[in-house]
């Protein structure tokens, strides 16, 4: 309860002093800063063009899973497995479906891809589906095809509604999928980075509830909060880190209620 009522009234304060609002202004300046990082892996090399099989299918295995743990390890992980442990396969869901159900999960702790066996169990599961429905080919799920549409396929392989949005917002940052209007919605993935960004810069609390997180990005950018999800995550990668953050040099510094507790 004290934790709730902590929130409530930092929320409170934060739109009494128009924090909110100068938090939003900092947040959509210091995008730009960030844009020209290759922020989704084997996606935002292709710059606008439409992506080749194998980079599509390797983005959506470290998209499968992306959830509780460090982002950055999540995509190394599955970069070490494709290329290194497998050569990089053409057809890496016809890899994956090349495993028993048994054999895969056998394999869980030699390949590391996640800290949870359930988590590499999807990848198997997942990948079956993709090797079924779409013949092996990830990009069938989104070419020619508008966000809504996309997010309902990705719904429907049981992605999850975080990561199928953030999959979707991926695929509009790079210019694999257009419709940014249908998506106006969808927020930012409320991953460690963004809670802990939101909860610093608005309560003053090293962590939030993501349904908290995802309320707050509402508030701060009511038409497209997906615009939010690229500032949040890089912000609390390379400035509001868990330990040691870097507040003198963030581009919140000026209205973060944590550095100015």
């Amino acid at each position: 309860m004290r934790f709730v009522v902590g929130c409530m009234a930092g929320i409170d304060h934060a739109l009494d002093s128009g924090r909110l609002e100068r938090l939003s202004k900092a947040l959509h300046e210091s995008r730009k800063e960030f844009e020209e990082v290759d922020f989704w892996p084997w996606l935002s090399e292709f710059e606008g063009k439409p992506a080749t099989k194998k980079a599509a299918n390797k983005f959506i295995l470290a998209a499968i899973i992306d959830y509780q743990m460090n982002a950055d390890v999540i995509w190394k992980k599955s970069k070490r497995l494709t290329e290194k442990h497998w050569q990089d396969p053409e057809d890496l869901w016809q890899k994956v479906a090349s495993y028993t159900h048994s054999e895969w999960m056998s394999m869980w702790r030699e390949y590391g891809l996640h800290r949870f066996p359930h988590a590499h169990e999807r990848v198997w599961r997942i990948g079956g589906e993709i090797l079924k429905k779409y013949g092996g080919d990830a990009r069938n799920i989104w070419v020619e095809k508008g966000p809504i549409e996309v997010l309902r396929d990705l719904m429907e392989l049981r992605m999850g509604p975080q990561i199928s949005r953030m999959i979707v917002g991926a695929l509009l940052d790079t210019k694999q999928i257009s419709g940014k209007t249908e998506m106006k919605h969808t927020c930012p993935k409320a991953d460690l980075n963004v809670c802990r960004v939101l909860g610093r810069s608005v309560f003053g609390l090293d962590e939030i509830d993501p349904t908290e997180a995802t309320s707050i990005t509402r508030k701060l950018d009511p038409e497209f909060p997906w615009e939010l999800d690229l500032p949040l995550f890089s912000i609390g990668r390379s400035y509001c880190r868990k330990l040691k953050p870097m507040c003198d040099e963030c581009p919140l510094m000026s209205c973060c209620f944590y550095n100015q507790m």
